[in-house]
């Protein structure tokens, strides 16, 4: 049994005038205080280039000073159509940042509203990730097909353990880009969680659930969090840490300027 103890915010100051502030929660067995595993977490990017770099290196340094098992986790929104360079490169620099990242950890992408500013169409942002190696999980399904994006759960290594990751997108059709709205069939957020997390959880040691779906929604999500598990939020903007028990729930900001480290 996990016991969740966030801790205090600490700061990393990196190259330049940028400071990205991650937030740290401690995720510790009952009977022990070794760290098994660490989760770094990121939501709502927004192709916010100005950091991309410094956060690219943060990662980096986080893997490399602390040499246990580590999870990626992108928690959506990681292109931005508001950003002309952005737009006019294809995101590149956005797809690079990507593309780096399994170099570091096992890789794990949960599909926002902003996922497809850039390619409408999000089968091909999806199959474009997992050429890069990266995990997807999403409950945004595709009218045309009839299935989902790309599966709701999937199960990263995590040194001697193994990490459940569920991904949980926004309902709010009038957030994502208009061209592709009719393809897009999305399940309410809540209502998911209570027919379907139960079964996408089933058999899992540790527990990570990605949820772009916003706090409100979150509200109903959280009691159904197993405990000693994991919950990051995005969509709205936010940066805080929140204790419920033996479990924990974060947001980790928006525009680059934070993460979350999630210790197991």
């Amino acid at each position: 049994m996990s016991l969740v103890r966030p801790s205090r915010r600490r700061l990393l100051q990196l190259a330049g005038a940028t400071t990205l502030a991650p937030g740290l929660i401690g995720l510790r067995a009952k009977d022990q205080t070794k760290t098994i595993g660490r989760v770094l977490a990121v939501s709502d990017m927004h192709s916010a280039y100005e950091r991309t770099a410094q956060l690219l290196a943060a990662f980096e340094r986080e893997v490399r000073t602390h040499p246990i098992p580590h999870v990626i986790a992108v928690n959506g929104d990681l292109f931005e159509h508001g950003n002309a360079v952005a737009v006019r490169s294809g995101g590149v620099i956005d797809w690079a940042f990507v593309e780096a990242l399994p170099r570091l950890a096992p890789t794990v992408f949960n599909l926002g509203n902003h996922d497809n500013d850039l390619t409408p169409d999000l089968a091909e942002v999806v199959a474009r990730l997992r050429t890069l190696g990266v995990q997807v999980v999403t409950t945004i399904g595709d009218r045309r097909t009839g299935e989902g994006y790309a599966p709701s759960s999937t199960t990263l290594p995590f040194g001697a353990r193994s990490l459940r990751v569920v991904g949980i997108g926004t309902d709010a059709l009038n957030t994502y880009p208009k061209v592709s709205r009719d393809q897009l069939d999305i399940p309410s957020p809540a209502v998911w969680a209570r027919a379907q997390l139960g079964a996408a959880l089933s058999g899992a040691d540790r527990v990570l659930i990605l949820s772009h779906a916003g706090v409100a929604a979150d509200r109903d999500i959280l009691p159904l969090l197993p405990d000693g598990g994991l919950m990051i939020g995005g969509h709205n903007h936010l940066l805080f840490q929140h204790q419920q028990g033996r479990s924990a729930y974060a947001h980790t900001g928006s525009w680059t300027s934070a993460y979350t480290v999630g210790e197991f």
